[in-house]
């Protein structure tokens, strides 16, 4: 008797397709291995997110970068405006001193021309001269040469120059009595202060 392969094959399909019917299919250990067209498949989608994620990264990274240079240049900003402002400080300070300095000596000077110019006035107190009963408007414009010329008169037996030299200034000075000022004598006659 010759052995049937056909026979026997569509016997053993026709059983497993019965089978299948009443018994689920296995899992675990049991199932059957994926194909390669799901491991394909499987691939390709993962390849796929994870180009998808690295381009994400890529994206914030460079944004990270962007705002990293911003933050730097910011801080390179700040510190070039803090030296300015340290420089303008210490231009300042300098200044300040140079100031403080020039304020004591001019104080100084100040106070030395005080000085100077009471003892030029108590000088002029004690060497001023008065004369009263001039005739009045004859100095012309220069008061001081008018009241030299009335010394040289007056004191001819000095140089002329010594009352040019001496007199440092002369000026008509006012009564201060309206009783004098009033009379007939006074209205005519001149006073003069005179400075050595």
């Amino acid at each position: 008797m010759q052995w049937d392969y056909t026979a026997t094959q569509q016997a053993f399909s026709k059983r497993d397709s019965a089978c299948s019917t009443l018994v689920p299919p296995p899992t675990g250990d049991l199932a059957e291995p994926p194909s390669l067209d799901l491991i394909y498949r499987t691939m390709v989608q993962n390849h796929e997110q994870t180009q998808r994620e690295s381009r994400k990264m890529k994206a914030a990274s460079r944004q990270l970068q962007l705002s990293i240079k911003k933050v730097v240049k910011s801080c390179q900003d700040i510190g070039v405006r803090i030296a300015t402002m340290e420089t303008r400080t210490e231009e300042l300070e300098i200044e300040v001193k140079a100031a403080t300095a020039q304020t004591t000596t001019q104080g100084q000077q100040i106070s030395d021309i005080q000085w100077k110019l009471e003892d030029a006035e108590n000088r002029q107190r004690r060497n001023n001269l008065r004369i009263l009963g001039i005739a009045g408007d004859l100095e012309g414009q220069d008061t001081r040469a008018y009241i030299a010329s009335l010394f040289k008169q007056a004191f001819p037996d000095l140089n002329g120059w010594y009352w040019e030299k001496e007199i440092q200034r002369a000026h008509r000075f006012p009564l201060m009595k309206k009783k004098q000022a009033l009379t007939a004598t006074n209205r005519d006659q001149s006073h003069y202060s005179v400075f050595w």
